[in-house]
């Protein structure tokens, strides 16, 4: 697809159509306990709905109501299938299936960055791909890529135009105010610059997988019609996982009104430095401990010494480290599992905030969907039937006692009990919550 037009199809997407899509949706669907009407062409087969909508002959229309529905609800729903994804991809690493590991770890993102763009006003399918504009007008693609080329390219244009007006800094939050906000109370701070350098950064990084998508197709070939362990003929590390899958937990523990807390907090540590490393000017110099105390005082939320140390430290958690390591093996398209399944972690984070971001602008309570919320968390064991916790901040204390008893074993091993197979004798009752990475999905709305 010709730059120009990829340039044209972007411009032209809205993000008021997922939103104006949520609305319809608690209007019309949500009462009927479900999420699209069976009138909507787009539910049973949307690849083909697209297709005949814009064939030169007999087209078969469906109305722009109904695309900005499909939108929203596919913004939602592939944000929790890619967390389902995630959760299967750290199930087989730890279960030593390292190439199914990559190669559903590598799907988590993908999913997650078509909720993304879905929620911006893009769908992406199988060569069919459309957007909506502010005028509800549903304008097709010329690019006749797949589902994974036209999304990297989709999604690359998207980061290069990022000066579009987008809602992606509003999903993270610190002090019970989201990072938008924040750039306010910051001395010097030029909020388009800031929103073009930090999303850039972040999606770029955290896209990784995607933009690399000819090298990690010949990867996933090789995991899925060669024998894997071909090359890679070294034993697991088990306790070293657990290790680092630990540190990726902690990231997720939900804390009242931010899911997120404790990676928002180094995110927000990592938007300020890099906000006072690219400060507008002043008369008189600040240091960074300086422009921090300002800011805390200027937003009213007091001094915060674990920030301020963060800030100081600039020093990463573990999951964030690992999404910068892109070193792929040039032969085999290799690379490190769990680098991939941070990178899937980090885009599910702009994926679950945008799905808060839309369930919260359209009004919609964790009652009117109860009636998903009862099919998935049976169905993925989080709850009995009929148990729904009051609060999914609840579905964090099976994880918490994961942790523990995971970690109490790990930590008392011999290296010949370093193995999986210990840990099963061991049958710790908890053991079997350890890989739910997908109940962060549900936190993640903010209900």
């Amino acid at each position: 697809m010709p730059l120009a037009q990829l340039t044209t199809f972007i411009d032209a997407a809205s993000s008021n159509a997922a939103k104006s899509g949520l609305s319809l949706i608690k209007a019309n669907s949500l009462p009927n306990n479900t999420f699209l009407s069976d009138t909507n062409p787009l539910k049973a087969d949307a690849k083909l709905a697209i297709k005949n909508h814009f064939r030169s002959i007999a087209p078969i229309f469906f109305s722009s109501d109904d695309a900005k529905s499909y939108l929203a609800v596919s913004s939602i729903l592939h944000c929790f299938d890619g967390w389902s994804y995630l959760s299967n991809s750290i199930s087989a690493l730890l279960n030593g299936d390292i190439g199914i590991s990559i190669h559903l770890a590598y799907y988590a993102e993908l999913r997650a960055g078509m909720s993304f763009l879905a929620s911006e006003g893009i769908g992406i399918f199988d060569k069919e791909h459309f957007c909506i504009d502010d005028q509800n007008k549903i304008i097709k693609s010329t690019d006749k890529r797949g589902t994974h080329e036209s999304l990297w390219h989709t999604l690359h244009y998207w980061i290069q135009n990022i000066s579009k007006p987008t809602d992606i800094l509003k999903y993270f939050s610190y002090g019970g105010k989201n990072f938008e906000e924040w750039i306010h109370f910051i001395p010097g701070a030029n909020s388009p610059n800031i929103l073009t350098t930090v999303t850039k950064f972040w999606l770029t990084d955290w896209s990784f997988d995607i933009q690399n998508y000819k090298d990690d197709r010949n990867g996933r070939n090789m995991f899925s019609y060669r024998p894997t362990k071909m090359k890679n003929i070294s034993v697991s590390n088990l306790q070293d996982r657990i290790e680092i899958l630990n540190k990726y937990w902690k990231l997720l523990e939900p804390s009242g009104s931010n899911r997120f807390h404790l990676l928002d907090k180094y995110l927000f540590a990592m938007l300020f430095n890099q906000i006072h490393e690219n400060a507008v000017p002043s008369s008189t110099p600040l240091t960074k401990t300086d422009r921090m105390n300002q800011t805390l005082i200027s937003a009213g939320t007091g001094i915060d010494p674990s920030l301020i140390t963060m800030i100081n430290a600039n020093n990463p958690p573990l999951l964030l480290s690992n999404s910068l390591n892109k070193v792929i093996d040039t032969l085999t398209g290799f690379i490190d599992p769990l680098s991939v399944i941070a990178r899937a972690l980090l885009m599910l984070r702009i994926s679950s905030g945008a799905t808060n971001f839309l369930l919260s602008n359209a009004g919609i309570s964790k009652r009117e969907l109860n009636f998903y919320w009862e099919l998935v968390g049976v169905d993925y064991g989080f709850w009995k039937p009929g148990s729904m916790p009051p609060t999914f901040e609840d579905l964090w204390t099976d994880i918490d006692e994961a942790i523990v008893d995971v970690s109490d074993w790990s930590s008392n091993i011999t290296a010949a009990n370093n193995n999986l197979k210990s840990l099963f004798e061991k049958n710790i009752p908890s053991q079997n919550f350890y890989t739910q990475f997908n109940r962060a999905a549900f936190w993640g709305t903010g209900f």
